[in-house]
C-alpha cells in the first residue's frame, strides 16, 4: 500500500469520528493561536517580564498534554477496527501510520484555521482603518500576529505530537487481532 493511501485513508478516517475530530482540532486550533500570539508579546515585548514566556510554555504543556491524551483516545476508541484491521492481514506499520496520519490530520487543519484566522483579522483591520481616502488602503493594517511565531509554534506542536504517536504506536502494538471477535 503507497504512502499516499495511507495519509489518505487517515485524512478519511479522522473525518468518520466527526465530533471527536472537530473538538480537537478546535482545542489544537486556539491553543495555537494562543501560543502565536503570547510566542509573538514574549520576543517583541521583552524577555526580562517573563509574564507572556511563562504563557507561551503554559500553552505548549497543554498542547503537550492534549496531544498524549487524543493519542489515547483515539486508539481507545479504535480498538475494534485496529484489531479488525490486523485480522485482515493489515501490518503493525501501516495501521501506525494510520493513526499518526489522523494525529497529524487535526494539527494540520488546525494549522490552517489559525492562518486563516488570523489573516482575516489584519485584511478585516485594514480594510475598517483605511476608509480615510487621504489614507494609501491597507497601510493601517493591526497585524495580531507575524506569520514566524505562527510558523514557530506550529513546529513546536508537530514536534509535541510525536510523545502523543509515541503513546499511540505503543498502544497499538498491544491489540491483539482476536480483540476484533471479543465483545467489548
Amino acid at each position: 500500500m503507497s504512502l499516499f493511501r495511507l495519509i489518505n485513508k487517515s485524512f478519511l478516517l479522522a473525518l468518520r469520528s466527526r465530533r471527536r475530530f472537530w473538538m480537537f482540532t478546535l482545542a489544537y486550533a486556539l491553543l495555537l493561536g494562543f501560543s502565536s500570539v503570547f510566542m509573538d508579546r514574549a520576543i517583541a515585548v521583552n524577555f526580562a517580564l517573563g509574564v507572556d514566556t511563562t504563557m507561551a510554555i503554559i500553552a505548549i504543556t497543554v498542547s503537550a498534554l492534549i496531544s498524549m491524551l487524543y493519542a489515547n483516545i483515539i486508539v481507545t476508541y479504535r480498538k475494534m477496527e485496529i484489531a479488525t484491521l490486523k485480522c485482515i492481514g493489515w501490518k503493525n506499520d501501516h495501521i501506525r501510520i494510520l493513526i499518526s496520519g489522523e494525529i497529524m490530520a487535526v494539527t494540520l487543519l488546525a494549522f490552517f484555521f489559525v492562518v486563516e484566522a488570523f489573516f482575516h483579522y489584519t485584511a478585516i483591520s485594514a480594510y475598517a482603518l483605511s476608509a480615510d481616502i487621504s489614507n494609501p488602503p491597507f497601510t493601517d493594517a493591526i497585524v495580531l500576529v507575524q506569520f514566524w511565531p505562527i510558523a514557530a509554534t506550529f513546529g513546536i506542536m508537530l514536534g509535541v505530537q510525536i510523545a502523543g504517536i509515541l503513546i499511540a504506536n505503543d498502544k497499538i502494538l498491544k491489540i491483539r487481532p482476536i480483540q476484533a471477535l471479543q465483545k467489548m
